[in-house]
């Protein structure tokens, strides 16, 4: 497997997690789930879930042809866009903790934690 087929199938990986944290997001926005003092979080997440997709779409559509005069197909734009993304998911991560570690307390049993671990 060459470098590019590898970055490539990553990026995908990448895209379908994004996709399916911006589809449950969507669900407890839209109160599906009984979770609604976690919503702003929830929304957040998902919104942060749907930019980083779209835009490793771009990459992908960009690293498809090296060859362009485009600086996107650069290797610095690829480690760029990691490295910003990187930052921003860190802190969400933390702030979104911090949140339910606090808002968790008066649910009995996983689910709360559960639920933010796996949507945002």
């Amino acid at each position: 497997m060459s470098l590019l087929e590898a970055r490539i199938a990553f990026y995908f990986f990448l895209v379908l997690v994004g996709l399916a944290e911006t589809i449950l997001g969507a669900f407890v926005v839209t109160g599906v789930s009984n979770d609604f003092f976690l919503t702003p979080f929830y929304a957040t997440g998902a919104a942060l879930a749907a930019i980083t997709s779209i835009w490793t779409v771009v990459l992908i559509i960009f690293g498809l042809n090296p060859q362009w005069k485009h600086p996107l197909p650069k290797p610095g734009a690829h480690v760029t866009s990691t490295l910003v993304f990187t930052i921003v998911w860190v802190f969400y991560g933390i702030a979104s903790a911090i949140s339910m570690s606090s808002k968790c307390r008066h649910i009995q049993g996983n689910y709360c934690a559960l639920a933010g671990a796996f949507t945002g």
